[in-house]
């Protein structure tokens, strides 16, 4: 297992919101809250966290309309992948790499597709040899032949926007392109830990007053978190 994907942390259901902000901005990527009595309450996710703070945005109307080159979002290197590499050569670079996905790039540099580990699931082993083939191969047998269109953003981007398709397409990461004449160029990457973390303290733009309490009330459903306001 990835690092990536199991980091965890257990926390009271006292805990406030905010403290949940600053663990996630660290990279913690789930949050088991317990009542008094250890008693699993629910687990609270990074994704959670960021359709919250989406549900918010008109509190946070300074941030929330910024540009991710503004906020010095999406300037970190890329883990990639060529689309002339197999699939299995793809996956070995995940994993040296710790992370889940990584962006499939053609000789130009322009991106032609996702890969992430989530991709792997319904691979058994009679269809395992797919891992042999091009990245591009493989993923058109995962998903019969429709690839999925990598979902991207420009610098330009706000982060409202950014959180907001992150939220839609439920993915953790989101590629950073410019717009060239031979296509999308990927340069950075926009991620939910990044997201979360420009509304610590030290950025001096969360309102601690809208970061509300965790407690037994709050409950979630599968789009958002949903907590009691007072």
């Amino acid at each position: 297992m990835h690092d990536e994907s199991a980091s965890f942390q257990v926390t009271k259901h006292t805990a406030t919101l905010l403290s949940a902000v600053e663990a996630f901005s660290w990279g913690l990527h789930r949050l088991l809250v317990v009542g008094d009595d250890g008693t699993a309450i629910k687990i609270l996710t990074q994704s959670d966290v960021v359709a919250y703070l989406v549900s918010l945005a008109d509190k946070f109307p300074s941030i929330m309309n910024s540009s991710l080159q503004s906020l010095g979002i999406g300037n970190q290197p890329v883990v990639t992948a060529k689309t002339s590499m197999t699939a299995l050569e793809a996956y070995r670079i995940m994993t040296n790499s710790n992370t889940t996905a990584l962006a499939v790039l053609d000789d130009n540099g322009i991106i032609r597709a996702n890969l992430s580990a989530s991709d792997l699931r319904g691979v058994h082993r009679e269809s395992l040899k797919h891992v042999l083939h091009p990245v591009l191969d493989f993923l058109s047998f995962v998903y019969a032949g429709n690839v999925p269109t990598p979902v991207v953003v420009t610098k330009d981007t706000s982060i409202l926007q950014a959180m907001k398709m992150m939220c839609e397409y439920r993915i953790h990461r989101i590629w950073v392109v410019e717009e060239t004449p031979e296509g999308q160029k990927i340069v950075g990457v926009m991620t939910l830990t990044d997201a979360v973390h420009v509304f610590c303290p030290w950025h001096n733009w969360a309102s601690p007053k809208h970061l509300f309490r965790l407690d037994k009330r709050a409950r979630m459903d599968k789009k958002q978190m949903i907590l009691p306001r007072n």
